[in-house]
């Protein structure tokens, strides 16, 4: 219809990207999204966060990682909900390496807490990476400065 340079309205496309998600197509609903930022039309931040979750529950990653993306490039306001799915996804699916890479992508534009960063440390412990949890702890204490507190 685009080619055509036909109209399509935002209700047209949701419609497809609900039929993508509940066929677990999320990377089909992920290109999507992207011709849907390129028209010039904007999602709302529960149509996002579904398809976030969808993406998350087939571990579909870079999905989830690419519509976070498109959410901060769109400059969606709230973009906590998707954040923790992302988070809590990943945690669930014992990716820690991936939990340390996307909040090193975010760090800046949300409020990452000290639990974010525990959490990160305790999944690389029950993977046995010992090194790669000492490495988030140091990355923890440098960007959070001396507001830690370590007990022995």
């Amino acid at each position: 219809m685009n080619v055509l340079g036909a109209y399509v309205g935002l209700g047209v496309y949701i419609s497809i990207l609900k039929a993508y998600c509940k066929e677990n197509r999320t990377a089909e609903a992920t290109q999507l999204v992207m011709e849907i930022s390129n028209s010039g039309l904007l999602l709302n931040v529960g149509t996002y966060d579904a398809l976030i979750e969808a993406s998350m529950c087939i571990q579909d990653f870079q999905s989830a990682f690419s519509l976070f993306k498109d959410m901060r490039e769109a400059r969606i306001p709230d973009l906590k909900w998707s954040y923790l799915t992302i988070m809590t996804g990943l945690m669930e699916k014992h990716r820690p390496e991936l939990m340390a890479a996307f909040l090193d992508e975010v760090v800046d534009r949300i409020d990452v807490g000290t639990h974010d960063w525990n959490s990160i440390i305790y999944a690389f412990c029950k993977a046995g990476r010992l090194e790669d949890a000492r490495m988030t702890f140091r990355r923890m204490m440098f960007l959070q400065g001396s507001d830690i507190l370590v007990y022995d």
